[in-house]
C-alpha cells in the first residue's frame, strides 16, 4: 500500500471515528424514524445554516463541535439522510416548486419509482444516483443543480447509467 493509500484510509477511519461520537452524543439514532446505522446519519442544525457553518469552519464540522464541547443549545440533531434532505422539500408551495417536483416525479417514475437498494418509495426521500460512481464529480464539472440534471435526464432520452435511490442508501454507499 502506497503512503498516499495508507493516508486516505486512516483519514477516512478518523473522520468516520469524529463522525460516531458527535452522533452518538447527540442521541445516536434518526430523531425522526429511529436508524441508528452510521452510515445511514448526519447531523442537521435545526435552529442555524448549516452552510453558514460549513463555511465558518471549513469541511470538518464534528472537530469543531467535539473541540467546543458537544454544545447543546445550539439546535444540532441526529437526522438520518432520507429526513434531513426531506426539510427542504416540504416546507415550500410555490410554481416553481410544483415544477421541480412534477419533474423529479417523472424522472423518478422511469427509473423504476422506488429506490433500487430498499424499496423506499416517498419521492421526497428519492434521488438519481449515477450507477458507477462519479456524481460528485459531474457536479462539479457541469455546475447543475438537481433540477437542470433531471431536465437534462429528460432531454438526452433517460441513459441507463441511472438509477433511483434514496438519500439514505445514496449516501451511505460505497464507491
Amino acid at each position: 500500500m502506497s503512503r498516499k493509500e495508507y493516508m486516505k484510509t486512516y483519514l477516512k477511519r478518523y473522520h468516520i471515528q469524529k463522525r460516531q461520537q458527535v452522533v452518538d452524543a447527540y442521541g445516536g439514532r434518526c430523531e425522526v424514524c429511529g436508524i441508528t446505522e452510521l452510515r445511514f446519519l448526519t447531523l442537521d442544525h435545526s435552529f442555524q445554516d448549516g452552510a453558514e457553518h460549513r463555511r465558518r469552519v471549513g469541511k470538518d464540522i464534528y472537530t469543531d463541535i467535539i473541540k467546543r464541547g458537544f454544545p447543546k443549545d445550539e439546535g444540532y440533531r441526529v437526522l438520518c439522510w432520507n429526513h434531513n434532505c426531506a426539510k427542504q422539500y416540504s416546507n415550500k408551495d410555490t410554481r416553481q416548486v410544483r415544477y421541480r417536483k412534477k419533474l423529479k416525479f417523472k424522472v423518478v417514475q422511469h427509473y423504476g419509482g422506488k429506490c433500487a437498494c430498499c424499496g423506499e418509495d416517498r419521492l421526497e426521500f428519492l434521488t438519481v444516483d449515477h450507477k458507477n460512481g462519479g456524481g460528485n464529480k459531474y457536479r462539479r464539472n457541469t455546475k447543475k443543480n438537481s433540477s437542470a440534471f433531471y431536465s437534462w435526464l429528460r432531454r438526452e432520452g433517460y441513459p441507463l447509467e441511472y438509477q433511483v435511490l434514496c438519500f439514505n442508501c445514496n449516501c451511505g454507499k460505497e464507491n
